[in-house]
């Protein structure tokens, strides 16, 4: 398939920080295994953030459009409704 040899390529560069964090601290290089581990973690949250809001944005405005719809067929908004205790 033509997708597996990019998918591999995205592999390799999304995990060389954390295998040079394993490779130094193998060689006793603590100071340097830190600083390649902890580069490593920044760019896998920055990862996971930028995926959470893309799934957000989409998913969330099409939840959203869809309640708007619901309510609109009951008569009334989400505002409008009292809650009873």
């Amino acid at each position: 398939m033509w997708i597996l040899p990019r998918i591999d390529k995205w592999n390799e560069q999304r995990n060389a920080h954390r295998r040079e964090g394993e490779r130094q601290l193998q060689v006793r290089n603590y100071s340097e295994a830190l600083r390649t581990l902890e580069r490593a973690l920044e760019i896998q949250k920055k990862t996971l953030s930028a995926g959470c809001r893309a799934g957000r944005s989409e998913e969330g405005a099409a939840a959203r459009k869809r309640a708007r719809e619901i309510w609109k067929s009951l008569g009334s908004t989400p505002h409008s409704r009292q809650v009873s205790a």
